[in-house]
């Protein structure tokens, strides 16, 4: 496909390669981290010592939630359920990983 079915002329989206010579550009160089096919990073979020701390002894008690369980913990501490979800199954690897090593 061409290319300019990406990037069309009239795009606030610089091209990826530099400007034929002579030609001056005003727009601000192309920053591959700002873009990723039109949508922005999700932020990373942070949790509290009082969520890890929860999350840590519930770790502690069980290494699998159901959703139910999962979905009165999330509530509990202020998260969501993917949020304690995808926690846990980080976790899991985490200690596998160090248990490993």
């Amino acid at each position: 496909m061409p290319l300019s079915t990406y990037y069309p002329p009239d795009s606030s989206v610089p091209l990826p390669f530099p400007s034929p010579a002579g030609v001056t550009s005003t727009q601000a160089p192309f920053n591959p981290s700002q873009f990723c096919f039109g949508h922005r990073r999700k932020r990373r979020i942070l949790f509290s010592q009082a969520q890890i701390y929860e999350l840590e002894r519930r770790f502690r008690q069980q290494k699998y939630l159901s959703a139910p369980e999962r979905e009165h913990l999330a509530t509990f501490i202020g998260l969501t359920p993917t949020q304690v979800k995808i926690w846990f199954q980080n976790h899991r690897y985490k200690t596998k990983k160090s248990k490993k090593e």
